[in-house]
């Protein structure tokens, strides 16, 4: 049905989400360790920052029939959801 299929989508890109979170998560408390080397740290903040980016990628792929399930900003014509 069109219900379990919008709800399907979202469901999707939150739980890619919460997943890149928990990988940013993992990248954050590795940065902060005081004996990483600064190389190290670099590399950290830059799989961060991809990760981040994924997370953009994942709101603006959550489309359903012409409407963002996920972007506040794209969801002029999903009132049907509220």
């Amino acid at each position: 049905s069109r219900a379990k299929s919008t709800v399907d989508v979202a469901l999707s890109g939150a739980e890619s989400i919460a997943d890149v979170l928990n990988q940013m998560k993992t990248k954050a408390t590795a940065a902060s360790d005081v004996d990483i080397d600064q190389a190290t740290r670099d590399s950290l903040k830059r799989d961060f920052e991809a990760l981040r980016d994924q997370i953009g990628t994942f709101v603006k792929s959550a489309d359903f029939n012409g409407s963002n399930l996920l972007d506040e900003e794209a969801r002029p014509h999903t009132s049907f959801l509220k």
